[in-house]
């Protein structure tokens, strides 16, 4: 285990910290609570039905994915959330469920909450466009690709837009070099997806941020089911080739 879950809490029930639910879903929950310590925490669950829980006795759990990936890119020098702790719970083996615990980043909101604002200053806006895509130009240039570059994975500091912080990495895939295109194509397709909840004038102009040679109407509005499919066989393809972060601290 990366961390040992009495690092930061004692019991088993300790999940259940009191605290603002995000979202509770049937398999993921995501609750914004204090730490013991008292600084605010991001605490991410993710349970496994029981079939789903033995076909992955053999592989690392998504929290566990996830928190080596924030580690690796942190190294990196990229701005990611400082992963408190990771913990799994297994049952003979088979993994019934996996959490990750990530520190708060103050004064930030998500980009796609902000899009959806209507009190959200164009500026604003549009000046976290061209940042989301100079990140974007940033993370592949250290090797990495995130394959959930959505505007709802992209914290913006509401001071300073011109900043932006990544979330939710389990599917990152890091190489020696600059990833194969289609690769880095995925992440901005993502990007300006439906899904992707960034309205197509911001998406166009991340895409120009990220290189000005691109034309961006080639890369909206991809479909979802071919963006997944996609996603499927990239990530197990960089998995067998051994392109996956690694946690060398």
């Amino acid at each position: 285990m990366p961390q040992q879950a009495e690092e930061l809490f004692r019991a088993r029930d300790a999940v259940c910290v009191p605290g603002e639910e995000i979202y509770l879903e049937e398999h993921d929950s995501l609750w914004c609570a204090p730490a013991p310590d008292g600084t605010l925490a991001w605490w991410k669950e993710y349970r496994n039905p029981p079939v789903r829980a033995q076909v992955q006795r053999l592989v690392r759990s998504r929290a566990h994915r996830e928190w080596i990936a924030l580690r690796a890119m942190a190294r990196a020098g990229l701005p990611v959330p400082k992963p408190l702790a990771c913990l799994e719970w297994r049952r003979r083996g088979a993994l019934e469920r996996s959490m990750l615990i990530t520190a708060d980043v103050p004064g930030t909101r998500d980009l796609a909450a902000l899009a959806a604002d209507p009190e959200t200053p164009a500026e604003l806006l549009h000046t976290a466009a061209r940042a989301v895509g100079q990140l974007a130009r940033r993370v592949h240039e250290a090797g990495f690709v995130h394959f959930r570059f959505l505007a709802r994975n992209l914290l913006v500091e509401l001071a300073h837009p011109e900043k932006v912080w990544i979330l939710d990495t389990p599917y990152a895939t890091a190489w020696p070099r600059i990833p194969p295109y289609a690769h880095r194509r995925f992440d901005l397709q993502t990007l300006a997806c439906a899904r992707g909840s960034l309205p197509t004038a911001l998406a166009e102009e991340a895409i120009r941020s990220y290189d000005p040679g691109l034309d961006p109407s080639r890369w909206v509005h991809a479909p979802r089911r071919r963006l997944k499919i996609q996603r499927i066989l990239y990530f197990t393809l960089s998995s067998w080739t051994g392109n996956l972060p690694r946690d060398d601290a």
